[in-house]
């Protein structure tokens, strides 16, 4: 985890990765960027935002494979 994490009270909102709500203009990336936000905060946070991502058929696991395809930083 990156050392600049911080706590914060904002719940992680799954409907953010509806159908509907990523076709919106820029839906995609409010949903990635919020996505990589949360993994700048506590742990429990970061947990409850994985049991909502597993909550949804599939979304978990898109996720991660997607994380095991990009290029990590140095």
């Amino acid at each position: 985890m990156p050392p600049d994490r911080h706590s914060s009270q904002d719940t992680f909102d799954i409907d953010m990765l509806d159908p509907r709500a990523l076709e919106a203009p820029d839906g995609l990336n409010t949903a990635l960027c919020a996505i990589e936000a949360v993994c700048h905060r506590s742990d429990p946070e970061i947990a409850e935002m994985v049991a909502a991502l597993d909550s949804r058929p599939y979304i978990l696991e898109y996720i991660i494979s997607g994380t095991l395809r990009a290029p990590s930083s140095p």
